[in-house]
């Protein structure tokens, strides 16, 4: 499996486990060459690419994701700008943090399985202004510059990264610095259905770059706090390549969890890490 992840040194320690498991790793920046203005919804946009960079493509998130977290954080915007609300809101918005975080103090597994249940991704449903001819010059820029011309293996991974935060007035530092930080999960969809077009790919050839018709791409994203890996597109039919890789993506997870485990202070160096039970 070829992996495409960005230059983050978060990456590093998942491409190095995920290399020992005979993948090949290539490292670009995280937006992967698609500088997007995304709206996740009618009233919330980011624009996902480097700071220095303006949006050229536009994209919009699905209905089908659903996030509780985006709706309270636009209303308790809205409130804030009121002169009284804030303070109402701080002490009745404290019972219901406290609740939660007893909840996720005392059960930690069912607090995390409602919030994946309720904290669904958005997809990247549309694309307004991306033609052929540029969805053509962003793949080839990207597969250039990391020299993936030929020899594709029949699954390429297009992962971006993210990260799960609590409470932390600098959880942005914690995502992408690529995507304007923001996750960049949204940027490998892209990538991915522009890579999967058969007329880009028809175009490329063109160009010197003959991608096998065998070959198919999907996005992922990886979550630099768990250091999961969440496959964000699927392949057609059932793929055993597909779930191979990952459970290589769970075994190399146990690996980096591992390696950062013998930096903490007073730790062994070399010693066992309990594997992940899930």
């Amino acid at each position: 499996v070829d992996v495409i992840t960005c230059i983050d040194v978060r990456s590093e320690r998942l491409r190095r486990a995920l290399e020992r498991r005979g993948h090949r790793t290539f490292g670009f920046a995280g937006f992967f060459g698609v500088a997007l203005e995304y709206q996740a919804s009618p009233d919330l946009t980011a624009q996902l690419c480097p700071a220095l960079l303006a949006p050229t493509h536009h994209v919009r998130a699905t209905s089908a994701g659903s996030n509780w977290r985006l709706p309270m954080k636009r209303a308790t915007g809205a409130l804030n700008g009121l002169p009284v609300t804030p303070l109402v809101l701080a002490e009745l918005g404290g019972l219901v943090a406290a609740l939660g975080t007893l909840l996720q103090t005392a059960f930690p597994h069912t607090w995390q399985r409602i919030n994946q249940r309720w904290t669904k991704p958005s997809h990247a449903e549309r694309v307004d202004s991306l033609s052929v001819a540029q969805a053509v010059q962003v793949v080839e820029q990207t597969l250039r510059a990391i020299g993936l011309v030929k020899d594709f293996s029949p699954l390429l991974v297009v992962c971006g990264h993210g990260a799960t935060v609590e409470n932390n007035p600098f959880s942005t530092g914690y995502d992408c610095g690529a995507c304007g930080g923001n996750a960049g999960g949204v940027n490998a969809e892209v990538f991915v259905r522009c890579f999967n077009d058969p007329h880009v790919r028809d175009e490329l050839a063109f160009r010197g770059i003959v991608i096998p018709r065998g070959t198919v791409a999907v996005a992922a994203l990886h979550n630099t706090t768990t250091d999961d890996v969440q496959l964000l597109s699927s392949v057609p039919g059932e793929s055993p390549l597909v779930e191979a890789f990952i459970d290589d993506c769970l075994q190399a997870r146990s690996d980096v969890l591992a390696e950062r485990a013998r930096m903490w202070p007073g730790s062994a160096e070399g010693q066992p890490v309990a594997k992940d039970k899930r």
